[in-house]
C-alpha cells in the first residue's frame, strides 16, 4: 500500500512538473520579444560555429625528403621567415638611411663680418692719407711741422702694399691688380661693401658642399642636414638642393644682375668675382654618424615574414618536401592548439554578436519603415544562417574544382556563388530598408568567410543592393532572371575596377575567370530566387508582386463570387481600385498592392450583400426592419467576414491588413444618429462604441489610400449633377472629415500626400463621370444639383448638402 501511494504521488509530481514546463514553454512562445531574442541568439551561435569551422583537413605527419601524397593547403593564415627577403630588406633599410651632413652657419656669418672689417680698414687708411694731405696743404707757416707731416704721409703711402695684403687676408681671397685699382678708385665704398655682403648672404642661405666630398655619398637618394649650432635636423629627399661650390658660383652670377643693378660694369665684375672666390663649403659629410645610424637600423630590423593565406597551396602532390615547406607545415601545426581553438571561437562569437545586434537595434530605434514581424525575423534569420553555411560548403567544392583545374584561383571561384540572391530575397519579401541592412550584414559575413577580404565584402554589398533595387517592382518572373544577370554584370565591372585600383588588372587569367564567374553567379542568383520564391511565399505567408498580379486576375474565385452575389460591391471595388491606383504613384505607395487590395477590400459583403446600399434594388432596404444597433453590427461584420475569407483563400497578410483597416475605427454616423433619436435618456443614452468599426486604423499608406478612395467613391456616386466643382468639393470634404476623425494618424500620409490624393481623385472622378458633367452654359440654371443622400461606408443617410 505504501509503495502504491508513493508511486501515485511520484506520478502526480511528474505530471505537475510537465504541466509547469509546458506552461513555461507556452508563455515563452507567446512573448514576441523572447522569440526574437532566441532567434538572434541562435543566429549568433550558429554563425560563429559556421565561420569557425574550417574546410581544411587536419595535417598528417610529413618528413623532410618525402614526396607529398596529396595537395596540401594552408588551413589557416601562417607566417614564416623568408631569409632571402630578409637580406633584401636589410639592403633596402640601409638605402633608407640618409647620409648625415653637418651644416655650419658660422661660415657665411664670418665672411660677412670679414668683408665689413676689411672694407672699413681700407676706408680708414685712405681717409688718413686724405686727411694728412689736406693738413699739409693747409699749413704754410711752420716748415718743420709741414715736413714731419709729409714724412708721415710718405710712410702711409709706402705702406699701401702691406695694407693691401692685410685687406686680402681679412677678405679671404687675393685680388688682381685691376680689381684692387677699381676698389681703390671707389675708395672701398660702403656701397660696394653692401653689394658684396648681399651676394654673400645668398650663399649663406644655401647648403654648399665641396666636389670631392659629395663623391662620398649619393645626394640623389636624399640626405639629412644637421645644423651644428642648434642640432636641428632636416631630411631632404631631393638631393639637388645640395649645391657644389661651382654650382653656387653660378647661382651668384645669375642673381648678381638683380643685386648689382645700378653699378658700372667694372665694379659689377669686381664684386661678383670677389663673391665667387669667397664661396666655401658650409656642409661636410659626417661619415661616423652615418655609420652609427645604419648599425642601429640593422639591429632593430626584424626578420622578414612570409605570409601564407588560408587556402593557398603549400605543396603539390608528388613534389619533394623541402626544408622551407617543412618549416611552413610546422608553423601551421604550432598554432593549432585547444586554447587557440577556444579563443578563435570566442572571438567569432563576440564579433558576430555585434554584427547582428547593432544593425537590428539601430533599425528598430531609428528607421520607422522597418517594423518587422516575428515571421520576418524568422525569415531573415534563416537567410543569414543559410547563406554563410552554403558558402562554406561551396568552399569544399571549390577545393575539388581547383584540383581538377589548378590554374583557377580559389578566391575567383567564390564569385560563382549566387551572392546577390540574399538581397533580392529580402527586397521581394520584406522591404527596401531591410534589404539595405541585410545586404550590409551579409557582406560582412561573406568577407569573413573569404578570409576578411574587404574587396569581396564590398562587391557582395553592392551587387546585393543592385539586385534588390531591380526586383523592387517585380511584375514578371522574368524580371528576377534579368535582375540576377544585371547584378552579375555589375559584379564583373566591380571586379575589374578593384583590380585596377589594386594594380593587378593585367593578371588577365585571374581577372577573366573572376568576371566570368561573377556573371555566372548572378545568373545562378536569379535562378535560385525564381525557384525558391513560391515555396518561401507559401511557407512564410508573404505576398509578392507576382502573387499580387495573380490575385488581380478577375477569374479569381473570390472576385467571381463577388460579381455574382454583390455586383454593386464589385463595381464599387473596381472604381475604388481605379481611384487608389491613380494616386498611389504620386505618394510613393505600392500601386499593385493598392489595386489588388481595393479589389478585395469589400469581399466580406458576399455574406450579406443585400444589406449594403450598392447591392439593393430600388425601394428595398433591409435595414428598415432592423434596429440601428443591429444594422451597424451587420455593416461592421463585413470586415471580420472579409478577413476570414481572405485567410481561407490565402490572400496574404498585406491584403488581410487592408481589409481589416480600410474603415479604421470610423463611426457609422447614420445609424448612430438614428439610435440617438430613438434612445431614451433614462436608459443611459447610446453607446457610441457600438457604432464604430473595430479597426485598427490604417497602418500603411496603402491602407490609408484605400480608406480615402472607398469613402470618396461612395460619396461621389450620389451626385446627380457631378460638375468638376462639386466633385472637388465632395473629395475635399470627405478627406477632411476622415482626417479630422483621426483615422490617418497611424499611417504615413502627410498633408502634402492628402493634397496629391485629392488632385488625383478629382481627375479620375471627372474622367469616370465625364458624360454627366454640366457645361458652363448650364451653371445659371435653378437646379443646383443638390445631394439628396450621403452614403456613409456603403449606407445612405438623410444628410443634405
Amino acid at each position: 500500500m505504501l509503495k502504491k501511494s508513493f508511486g501515485k504521488k511520484a506520478v502526480k509530481y511528474v505530471l505537475e512538473d510537465l504541466k509547469t514546463l509546458f506552461t513555461v514553454i507556452n508563455s515563452f512562445a507567446s512573448q514576441r520579444h523572447l522569440q526574437i531574442s532566441f532567434l538572434l541568439a541562435s543566429c549568433v551561435i550558429l554563425l560563429s560555429f559556421i565561420l569557425f569551422f574550417s574546410p581544411f583537413m587536419d595535417m598528417r605527419k610529413v618528413h623532410y625528403g618525402q614526396y607529398a601524397t596529396r595537395d596540401i593547403y594552408a588551413s589557416r593564415n601562417i607566417t614564416v621567415e623568408d631569409k632571402q627577403v630578409t637580406a633584401y630588406l636589410k639592403a633596402k633599410a640601409l638605402d633608407k638611411i640618409y647620409p648625415v651632413l653637418n651644416y655650419s652657419s658660422v661660415v657665411g656669418e664670418e665672411e660677412q663680418a670679414n668683408i665689413r672689417l676689411a672694407f672699413r680698414s681700407m676706408r680708414d687708411y685712405f681717409d688718413d692719407i686724405l686727411s694728412l694731405s689736406s693738413t699739409i696743404t693747409a699749413i704754410s707757416k711752420s716748415k718743420k711741422h709741414r715736413q714731419a707731416l709729409k714724412k708721415r704721409l710718405n710712410l702711409l703711402v709706402k705702406d699701401e702694399t702691406n695694407r693691401r695684403k692685410a685687406f686680402e687676408r681679412m677678405l679671404g681671397t687675393p685680388l688682381e691688380d685691376v680689381e684692387y685699382e677699381i676698389l681703390k678708385k671707389n675708395q672701398f665704398s660702403a656701397v660696394l661693401e653692401g653689394k658684396l655682403v648681399k651676394l654673400i648672404q645668398l650663399y649663406k642661405n644655401r647648403w654648399v658642399v665641396s666636389g670631392q666630398e659629395i663623391s662620398l655619398f649619393d645626394a640623389t637618394r636624399g640626405v639629412v642636414v644637421r645644423d651644428t649650432r642648434s642640432s636641428q635636423e632636416t631630411a631632404i629627399r631631393n638631393g639637388h638642393v645640395i649645391l657644389r661650390v661651382e654650382d653656387m658660383k653660378g647661382l651668384l652670377a645669375a642673381r648678381s644682375k638683380e643685386v648689382l643693378k645700378g653699378l658700372p660694369s667694372p665694379e659689377k665684375y669686381v664684386v661678383l668675382s670677389i663673391a665667387q672666390r669667397l664661396v666655401k663649403p658650409n656642409v661636410t659629410f659626417d661619415e661616423q654618424e652615418t655609420m652609427l645610424r645604419r648599425e642601429k637600423v640593422l639591429q632593430g630590423l626584424k626578420p622578414a615574414l612570409k605570409e601564407i593565406k588560408k587556402g593557398n597551396i603549400i605543396i603539390h602532390k608528388g613534389e619533394k618536401i623541402t626544408r622551407e615547406v617543412l618549416n611552413q607545415l610546422d608553423a601551421m601545426q604550432k598554432g593549432n592548439t585547444g586554447i587557440w581553438r577556444v579563443a578563435t571561437y570566442v572571438g567569432f562569437l563576440v564579433l558576430i554578436f555585434f554584427i547582428i545586434y547593432l544593425p537590428v537595434d539601430f533599425s528598430n530605434k531609428n528607421i520607422r519603415k522597418i517594423n518587422l514581424q516575428t515571421r520576418d525575423y524568422l525569415f531573415l534569420s534563416l537567410l543569414i544562417v543559410l547563406f554563410p553555411l552554403t558558402l562554406k560548403f561551396y568552399q569544399f567544392l571549390s577545393f575539388a574544382m581547383k584540383t581538377t583545374f589548378p590554374s583557377i584561383n580559389i578566391q575567383a571561384l567564390l564569385y560563382l556563388f549566387p551572392i546577390a540572391a540574399g538581397g533580392m530575397f529580402v527586397r521581394i519579401f520584406v522591404n527596401a530598408e531591410t534589404a539595405i541592412l541585410f545586404s550590409f550584414v551579409l557582406a560582412i559575413l561573406f568577407s569573413i568567410c573569404a578570409d576578411f577580404s574587404t574587396t569581396f565584402g564590398l562587391i557582395t554589398f553592392l551587387i546585393n543592393l543592385f539586385g534588390a533595387e531591380l526586383v523592387a517592382r517585380c511584375e514578371k518572373r522574368s524580371r528576377i532572371l534579368l535582375a540576377g544577370l544585371a547584378a552579375g554584370l555589375l559584379g564583373g565591372i566591380l571586379i575589374i575596377a578593384s583590380r585596377m585600383v589594386q594594380g593587378d588588372f593585367f593578371e588577365l587569367l585571374t581577372s577573366g575567370f573572376e568576371v566570368l564567374f561573377a556573371v555566372g553567379g548572378g545568373i545562378l542568383a536569379g535562378v535560385l530566387v525564381l525557384g525558391f520564391t513560391p515555396p518561401l511565399e507559401a511557407l512564410f505567408g508573404y505576398t509578392t508582386d507576382v502573387k499580387l498580379l495573380e490575385l488581380a486576375n478577375m477569374d479569381h474565385p473570390l472576385l467571381k463570387e463577388l460579381i455574382l452575389k454583390a455586383p454593386g460591391s464589385y463595381h464599387h471595388s473596381i472604381l475604388v481600385a481605379s481611384l487608389a491606383e491613380a494616386a498611389a504613384k504620386d505618394i510613393g505607395a505600392h500601386p499593385i498592392l493598392v489595386r489588388v487590395g481595393a479589389y478585395y477590400h469589400d469581399i466580406g459583403k458576399i455574406k450579406k450583400p443585400l444589406y449594403f446600399i450598392e447591392n439593393q434594388q430600388k425601394g428595398e432596404n433591409k435595414h428598415d426592419k432592423l434596429s440601428p444597433s443591429m444594422s451597424s453590427l451587420i455593416l461592421i461584420s463585413h470586415v471580420k467576414e472579409g478577413v476570414e475569407l481572405a485567410k481561407t483563400y490565402h490572400l496574404g497578410k498585406e491584403i488581410i491588413d487592408i481589409i481589416q483597416q480600410h474603415h479604421g475605427t470610423s463611426l457609422i454616423r447614420y445609424f448612430y444618429n438614428k439610435a440617438k433619436e430613438n434612445a431614451e435618456p433614462e436608459n443611459g443614452g447610446t453607446n457610441i462604441e457600438m457604432f464604430r468599426y473595430p479597426g485598427p486604423k490604417p497602418q500603411t499608406r496603402e491602407a490609408g489610400l484605400i480608406m480615402l478612395a472607398d469613402a470618396v467613391e461612395a460619396t461621389a456616386r450620389t451626385l446627380d449633377a457631378p460638375t468638376p466643382a462639386r466633385i472637388n468639393a465632395i473629395i475635399q470634404e470627405t478627406i477632411n472629415r476622415i482626417f479630422l476623425d483621426g483615422q490617418l494618424d497611424e499611417c504615413e500620409l502627410t498633408l502634402k500626400n492628402l493634397h496629391q490624393i485629392a488632385d488625383r481623385f478629382g481627375i479620375a472622378l471627372m474622367a469616370i463621370f465625364h458624360h454627366r458633367i454640366d457645361y458652363p452654359s448650364d451653371e445659371n440654371k435653378t437646379d443646383t444639383g443638390k445631394v439628396n443622400q450621403w452614403p456613409m461606408h456603403g449606407q445612405k443617410t438623410d444628410r443634405k448638402t
